[in-house]
């Protein structure tokens, strides 16, 4: 995580071997389709269930560990690590994760129920969402680069991939001084 201004220096350092590898975790993504596997992805921020160009509410069911949570009338919903959490998830009213901790946040887009609320989950908790929605458009879009469109009763499953992200750190701010400067936070709040 560097500015342009700090480019340069960066990179000097990076040819000088002075970084540290930070491991992150990651998500494994599979859609299946009456009971089939059709469709397999791996994540680094998150895996977002929304709906296509038509303002209608679509329905999730929602389950964690197959124990049923909630059905999910929203916009949407996204499933992010903790490294996404500063990412579309903090967009749609979710909690910011320090990094460093691995897990899941399940984050509605727009529900229609002031109920619905983002819920963190463990690391080995698996999420399973079936579409429960007719005929609109649905799709599955994973770290906002590959999408995949849903049919009604197709199920999304979630889980911690076995493989992790290595991203290359200088470890001159901490997560917070660069949460702080990224968020505009003065550091008080005036009421």
């Amino acid at each position: 995580q560097i500015s342009s201004d700090d480019l340069e220096k960066s990179l000097e350092k990076l040819y000088q071997e002075k970084y540290f590898l930070d491991e992150r975790m990651m998500l494994d993504c599979s859609v299946k389709r009456k009971d089939k596997e059709i469709k397999k992805f791996t994540a680094l921020n998150d895996i977002v269930i929304g709906k296509g160009a038509f303002a209608r509410i679509i329905c999730l069911a929602t389950y964690v560990n197959d124990d049923y949570v909630i059905t999910y009338s929203a916009d949407g919903l996204v499933i992010s690590t903790s490294t996404g959490s500063t990412a579309y998830s903090l967009s749609a009213g979710g909690p910011i994760v320090n990094p460093s901790i691995n897990s899941m946040i399940l984050t509605p887009i727009c529900p229609h129920t002031l109920s619905a609320r983002p819920l963190i989950i463990g690391e080995n908790d698996q999420v399973r969402i079936t579409l429960e929605s007719g005929e609109e458009e649905v799709m599955v879009t994973i770290d906002g680069q590959e999408g995949f469109t849903l049919e009604p009763e197709d199920e999304v499953i979630v889980k911690k991939s076995i493989h992790k992200a290595r991203l290359i750190t200088f470890k001159e701010k901490s997560f917070y001084a660069i949460l702080r400067e990224k968020l505009r936070w003065s550091g008080q709040v005036n009421m």
